[in-house]
């Protein structure tokens, strides 16, 4: 439950250590049996140790700015290159031309909100709800090589699983920020 383990080693044929960290809020849980090792004094079996460890939540936040903005730039997109995302469509959807202006503005809208830690929960939801409503489009292009031939059907095919990817990036900021 958003714990998981940071660290662990053999210290000797008697003595382990491992240390967990606790996603939600970063803090540190030492498991040691054996005596001291390093900083960690002996005894300190199940203690935590409640300091942030700024660089997972630089490295976080980062990453957050990264998806936001590539969604807003993809959103951007697709009103450049109306054309491509049109021809994109499954010709079983209706309103081919206001889905792809409807899907662009869902991606500047929630990309934008993504920048923000007030508001990463809702759009974390959307982009994953949003990922999951363009994913047929995505499946058209690997079924149909033929229309999409700035594309290789290898590169077509392999989108999909990429789409998972960052569905499970847009999943890490669906929780509230510490």
């Amino acid at each position: 439950t958003g714990i998981r383990p940071l660290s662990s080693h053999l210290m000797s044929s008697n003595q382990f250590m491992a240390c967990i960290v606790c996603e939600k809020c970063l803090a540190l849980t030492v498991l040691q049996a054996g005596g001291a090792h390093g900083n960690w004094p002996a005894g300190s079996l199940g203690r935590t140790f409640t300091g942030k460890i700024p660089c997972m939540s630089v490295i976080k936040n980062f990453l957050r700015y990264l998806l936001g903005l590539l969604f807003v730039a993809a959103g951007i997109n697709h009103f450049w290159h109306t054309a491509f995302y049109v021809a994109m469509m499954p010709p079983y959807l209706p309103l081919h031309l206001a889905l792809v202006y409807l899907s662009g503005a869902a991606e500047i809208s929630l990309g934008a909100l993504l920048l923000f830690s007030r508001w990463q929960v809702l759009a974390g939801w959307g982009l994953i709800a949003l990922l999951v409503a363009v994913f047929p489009a995505n499946i058209h292009m690997a079924l149909h090589p033929e229309l999409f031939t700035q594309f290789t059907p290898l590169g077509l095919w392999l989108r999909l699983p990429l789409q998972g990817i960052v569905l499970a990036w847009a999943w890490c900021y669906t929780r509230r920020p510490v």
